[in-house]
């Protein structure tokens, strides 16, 4: 998969940044690789504890697998997150799929209903949290040394 081996080269450059972590993980997430995300984004949360929403990214990683032992961690890990961002329904929405995993349809209920209370009251933020000014600087500038190395790279073939 082309874009976690660009997301790779960015890691080598910057391994302590937690949003590029969090990008590879959401790129094999998002490419049915659950198992796989999950190690990206517990590194990504362990350099950016105090972000709920790469927790609930982790979360939903955990949830996607269905396995129990993981489905039971996304719970507590939701919590947590929810209570950080509690706002933000996506959050809910898994808690609300990981309580249904496990049969404890009451919580499944709730917090599905509390997620869409959310959205209809507009209260729901679907948006990520904006990078610092520090942080979107460094993003951009390793992302434009890759893309310089890569059409390079094309070039000289």
């Amino acid at each position: 998969m082309e874009a976690v081996g660009q997301v790779d080269g960015l890691l080598r450059e910057q391994p302590d940044n937690p949003y590029f972590w969090e990008l590879k993980g959401q790129i094999l997430l998002e490419f049915g690789q659950a198992n796989q995300a999950i190690a990206p984004l517990r590194r990504a949360v362990a350099l950016a504890p105090s972000s709920g929403l790469i927790r609930i990214l982790l979360g939903q990683a955990l949830v996607a697998t269905e396995q129990s032992g993981n489905v039971a961690e996304a719970v507590g890990i939701l919590s947590q997150a929810t209570q950080r961002e509690p706002d933000w329904a996506e959050g809910w929405r898994y808690l609300a799929r990981a309580y249904g995993i496990q049969n404890n349809i009451g919580m499944a209920s709730a917090m599905r209903d509390l997620g869409a209370h959310l959205r209809e009251t507009g209260e729901s933020k679907g948006y990520n949290a904006a990078f610092s000014p520090r942080d979107r600087s460094a993003f951009l500038e390793s992302l434009d040394r890759l893309c310089r190395r890569a059409k390079n790279a094309r070039a000289g073939s």
